[in-house]
Parts: C-alpha cells; sequence; structure tokens
C-alpha cells in the first residue's frame, strides 16, 4: 500500500524536470515511494487546504483532473456579455434604481386595477386556473409578452431592454384598447401612466447601452375582437395576468443587473 508521501510526490512532480519525471515514475513502478520524509504528511495537509482536487487522483489521471478543474472554472467565471462595465457605472445603477422602483409600483397596482375592473368572481389573478383561457386570448386577439431572461452571450443587455421595451408598450395598447368598455377606468389610466414612465427609463439604459441611435417604441397598431361585456372581462383579466407575469420577469432582470458582484467587479477595472 503506497504510503501518504505518494500524494505529496505526484504534485512535486509538476515542477522536476523531464529526466526528473522519468526517474520518478520509474522509482513509483518498483513501489518505491519518494520524499519520505517527517515532514511529508505535513505538506500534504497544507496543499490540501489550498487544493483538495489535487489529492483524489493520481499521475495517470490527471488530464481528467485539469479537464475538470478547467469545468469548474468556467462555469463559476465565464466571461460576462457586452456591455457588463457599462451596468456598474453609477448613472446607469441610478437609473436603473429608478426603474426597479416603478417595477414594484407596477406589480402594485396591477393587483388594484383587477380588483376595480374585474366583476367576474371565478377571475382570480394568481389562479392556477387561467391557463384555461388562452383559446379565449387567441379569439379575443391578446398577443404574448416578449420573452425575458438573464443576461448571456445570447440575450445581451441591448435584447433584454428592447425586449422590455416591446413589452411595455404591447401592454400600454392592450390597456388602452380595452379602457373604453371599462365601467372603472381610474385604476387602468393610473397604471398606463406608469407603465409610460417605466419606458422612460428603460429607454434611458439602451441609450446608454446601445451605440446607434435609439427610438421610442411605436405603438403596436393591434386590434381586439370585444363583442360583449364577457369579452371585456375576460380581455381585462388577461391582459393585467400576462403583465403581472412580464413584470414579475422583467423584476427579476433588473435585480439581476443590480446584484450581479461580478459586474459591479468589472466595472473597476
Amino acid at each position: 500500500m503506497r504510503s501518504d508521501a505518494w500524494d505529496v510526490n505526484w504534485i512535486a512532480l509538476l515542477n522536476y524536470s523531464q529526466r526528473q519525471r522519468r526517474q520518478f515514475l520509474r522509482k513509483e513502478r518498483g513501489n518505491t515511494p519518494v520524499l519520505q520524509c517527517a515532514g511529508a504528511v505535513q505538506e500534504k495537509r497544507r496543499l490540501c487546504s489550498a487544493s483538495r482536487l489535487w489529492f483524489i487522483v493520481t499521475v495517470s489521471h490527471l488530464p481528467a483532473a485539469v479537464f475538470a478543474l478547467s469545468m469548474a472554472t468556467t462555469a463559476s467565471g465565464a466571461p460576462l456579455p457586452d456591455n457588463s462595465s457599462l451596468v456598474g457605472t453609477p448613472q446607469f445603477q441610478e437609473i436603473l434604481k429608478d426603474s426597479s422602483s416603478l417595477t414594484h409600483k407596477i406589480l402594485q397596482s396591477i393587483q388594484g386595477a383587477h380588483r376595480s375592473c374585474v366583476n367576474v368572481e371565478t377571475f382570480k389573478l394568481n389562479s392556477s386556473e387561467n391557463h384555461k383561457l388562452a383559446s379565449l386570448a387567441s379569439t379575443i386577439g391578446i398577443p404574448s409578452a416578449p420573452a425575458l431572461s438573464a443576461l448571456s452571450t445570447n440575450f445581451t443587455l441591448n435584447t433584454m431592454l428592447r425586449r422590455m421595451l416591446e413589452g411595455l408598450q404591447l401592454h400600454k395598447d392592450l390597456l388602452s384598447h380595452v379602457l373604453p368598455r371599462l365601467e372603472v377606468k381610474e385604476h387602468v389610466i393610473d397604471l398606463t401612466h406608469d407603465l409610460n414612465d417605466l419606458s422612460v427609463q428603460i429607454l434611458k439604459m439602451l441609450k446608454l447601452s446601445q451605440k446607434e441611435g435609439v427610438s421610442k417604441p411605436t405603438p403596436t397598431g393591434l386590434t381586439l375582437d370585444l363583442r360583449g361585456s364577457y369579452e371585456v372581462q375576460v380581455a381585462i383579466h388577461l391582459i393585467l395576468v400576462q403583465l403581472q407575469n412580464f413584470e414579475q420577469d422583467m423584476d427579476r432582470c433588473l435585480r439581476s443587473l443590480e446584484q450581479n458582484p461580478l459586474l459591479e467587479e468589472e466595472a473597476e477595472y
């Protein structure tokens, strides 16, 4: 059985010359331990605290260990997408803070708007049954919201901000179409104003991020098939449900920009 010194020996092998490595391996094949000394175990403990991974493999398994370590390093420290240094600037972070505050306000306003506008008792904002109304959403003509996700090489900061603007414009248009048919309009009007204010903040961030010129989003030009009062109730219910989901996704994206220490760290250089 090999001595504890073996664990230290093969690590020391990394710093040996080619001749020393050949000599080491010849001795190991003869099961002759190298570096057998009183301090070997203590040295092992010291090295183990720095890199425990190295002590679970042998020299013959070194390529696999290096690959595993490389994958772990890539996963934990992968290069961030473009504009990461911009995100950490005080100007961007200030706009980001205002955007987050407005997003939270909108999420609260959606609940009040739903209570005031939706009269059908079975229509609940957070009901697990809402997916059953998907066919009615298609019949009425309510488009899906743009998908949002965390920053990656395939989903850049510019893409994220543009999707946010598109989603905000979509829901402003949807609310504007259903507004004239509502009995209680006040909460929806306030909600529309908040969506417009949030769009302004997102547009500011996009102008900082995108080199080429940025224009305000244009109305979508959509139309809704609101034949009767029931369709109006279905429409405002589904619009608010979808808007809540979209705003929750926005909130997660904005918080990821605020709380990403790697972005802040990169901005310092």
